[in-house]
């Protein structure tokens, strides 16, 4: 797997990125308890846009007394291997990039952080992957299972270890 981090400092960046990833999931989850409390919310989610099998999934984070920041995670599903190359964008500018192979181990950040991305799912035959984000044995999130059937994205729920 290789990643192309812009910032020198390869630690820094894993860091950043991970807490990025965190805060979004986190709002994900989250939601639907800020919207029952009414509060202004610090991560706007917006809906997913897929053509094919290439999806861009986006962002805004309210960062306080700076410029709100447009986070976009883009992926694109090579089926005929069951890999994801894919990236981190901020205000437009890539944070990472790279692909995700099921035969690879976890991605994981500085080992003080210890975030993890595991691909926990593969099904070769229905070309699809599923993969969840932990830290340590604990699982934070479990993203959909994506998978290609006729040229198209399907998406389904991760109900996997």
């Amino acid at each position: 797997m290789q990643f192309n981090c812009q910032s020198s400092k390869t630690m820094t960046c894993q860091l950043f990125i991970a807490l990025t990833l965190t805060i979004i999931i986190y709002a994900a989850i989250s939601e639907s308890a800020h919207q029952r409390r009414k509060r202004p919310r610090l991560v706007q989610l917006r809906p997913c846009e897929c053509e094919g099998l290439d999806c861009n999934c986006c962002a805004t984070i309210d960062v306080g007394n700076g410029p709100n920041r447009d986070v976009c995670a883009k992926f694109m599903l090579n089926p005929n291997e069951v890999t994801f190359k894919g990236s981190l964008t901020m205000d437009g500018n890539v944070l990472f990039a790279g692909q995700l192979d099921p035969s690879i181990a976890p991605i994981c950040t500085a080992p003080v952080v210890g975030i993890c991305l595991a691909i926990n799912h593969v099904d070769v035959q229905r070309r699809q992957v599923c993969t969840k984000l932990y830290v340590l044995f604990l699982t934070l999130a479990k993203f959909p299972c994506v998978g290609a059937e006729d040229g198209k994205l399907i998406v389904e729920p991760n109900n996997y270890s």
